[in-house]
């Protein structure tokens, strides 16, 4: 089956080494790959090829424009995130100000309750958009990982594209439900938790708040370990193997095919060194694609979560200590959730240059 294989290539290999490279990118379905971006994507890698490489830095410095380029309206709802949450701690401030015992608990639950209201809103807008991010990375994963394993086991890596192709696609899942139905859940009782905690004014509140922070902080840690730890584990051991079989493979053909066995060896070699091209040129089009995707949510969340932090310091000067700490609280909330979505980035991320550093024919 294998000699048949090369005896095709070797047919094809006159054609010229673009017309293999072409003829493979459609096989393997690389052609195909910005049909599954969205449409700001798709438009931020305008003049791009998943089959030709790319100027990786002036594509990635393209991306980033166009991602702080946008930032204007994010911008100017932080400002009035950031007003509104000061408004209501000076407000809640000055009525807790008046003397009376009763008029500074309420004050004090008021103020954590406007608060939490404001915050819960626009952490409940930067997880849609997480999720949103979630799904247009999950969707593109699921086209550009079969693409990157057939291309790599075309390429000589036979062990390589299975085991990294099994594992990149069963981890990216698992992390998706991960966050989907377990972290989100958790943020929004850590948000809850520290709301109880500052309105009611009960300390004891504080060590399970802590403990949830911390579980989720060490769920994405451990995720984004084992995915990358196991990339790279395997991606050396089946790398050094596939070589071991490739160099041996080309020794037998070339030998032991009487009259055309170097013609078979060289042929092979062409077909090979195609695929690894169209490997590499995929990987880096899957890189440039995860950070247009990405890069433009990350980058949104991060202003919030920096709207948050100055509130938060702001009203360290101006607001009651209850006050203050929540909105710290809110703020490391929505750090959560910028943890997620650059730890799903960085998955697509970390996939795509595994496989490039992988095994060449």
């Amino acid at each position: 089956m294998i000699l048949a294989l090369l005896l095709a290539l070797l047919l094809a290999v006159p054609a010229g080494a673009a017309d293999v490279l072409e003829e493979e990118a459609a096989i393997l379905g690389a052609d195909t790959l910005a049909d599954g971006l969205p449409d700001e994507a798709e438009a931020a890698l305008d003049g791009l090829s998943p089959v030709s490489q790319p100027d990786f830095g002036q594509a990635a410095g393209r991306i980033l424009r166009r991602a702080v380029e946008s930032l204007g309206d994010w911008l100017r709802r932080a400002g009035k995130t950031v007003a509104a949450l000061l408004l209501v701690c000076i407000l809640c401030a000055m009525a807790g100000s008046c003397g009376e015992k009763h008029t500074g608990a309420a004050a004090r639950m008021a103020g954590c309750l406007g608060i939490a209201g404001i915050c819960t809103s626009e952490l409940y807008g930067m997880i849609a958009l997480a999720e949103q991010t979630l799904d247009a990375l999950g969707n593109f994963s699921a086209l550009l990982l079969p693409v990157l394993a057939s291309a790599l086991t075309a390429a000589g890596g036979t062990g390589s594209g299975s085991a990294l192709y099994a594992g990149a696609s069963l981890l990216i899942s698992i992390l998706t439900s991960l966050i989907r139905s377990v972290l989100v859940p958790c943020v929004y009782c850590y948000l809850f938790l520290a709301t109880a905690q500052y309105a009611a004014g009960d300390d004891r509140l504080e060590r399970l708040r802590t403990f949830v922070g911390w579980g989720i902080s060490i769920a994405l840690k451990a995720a984004a370990g084992l995915f990358t730890g196991y990339l790279a584990l395997t991606g050396l051991l089946t790398g050094t193997a596939d070589e071991m079989a490739l160099s041996a493979a080309r020794s037998v053909i070339s030998s032991a095919v009487p009259v055309v066995g170097s013609m078979l060896s060289e042929a092979s070699q062409a077909v090979l060194t195609s695929a690894g091209i169209l490997k590499n040129a995929a990987g880096a089009f899957g890189m440039l694609a995860a950070l247009a995707i990405g890069l433009g949510p990350f980058l949104q969340i991060t202003v919030q979560y920096l709207a948050l932090r100055a509130a938060a310091a702001a009203a360290g000067a101006a607001a009651q200590r209850e006050h203050a700490k929540l909105l710290e609280c809110a703020a490391s909330a929505m750090g959560y959730m910028l943890a997620m979505t650059g730890t799903a980035v960085l998955m697509v991320l970390v996939s795509a240059a595994i496989f490039i550093k992988a095994v060449n024919g």
